[in-house]
């Protein structure tokens, strides 16, 4: 069985693939995904939430600057998810020029900050 690190570690390797490889909707889901499971992560391990909250992702996204020392973290989580629900839903694709080099290096601050503090949960 796979832990929720180990499943955003998987992520954010194939997102940043499929960055490189221009394929921005592919990439905009699995590095939200990434994201989303690390700060699950470690908000399971700190008490702050529970394993069968049906709101996870909006409690994420609500808690997010105090999971991390990022600052916009709450702002980079909400574009990221932005990101997210447009290469998921719209009829749109996710714009390579909003969605760029400089916004995923921010973005994997945070990213590499929550990794590093879950133990694997």
């Amino acid at each position: 069985m796979m832990t929720l690190k180990e499943k955003s570690e998987e992520n954010w390797k194939a997102g940043i693939d499929m960055y490189c490889k221009h394929k921005y909707n592919i990439a905009a889901n699995r590095l939200y995904y990434a994201l989303f499971q690390a700060a699950k992560g470690y908000a399971l391990e700190q008490g702050k939430m529970k394993d069968e909250d049906k709101n996870a992702h909006f409690e994420v996204h609500r808690r997010i600057s105090t999971f991390v020392t990022i600052k916009n973290s709450t702002r980079l989580y909400g574009q990221m998810k932005k990101f997210r629900e447009i290469a998921d839903y719209r009829p749109f694709s996710v714009c390579p020029n909003k969605f760029s080099q400089a916004f995923i290096a921010d973005v994997e601050k945070m990213y590499k900050e929550l990794i590093s503090i879950i133990s694997g949960g």
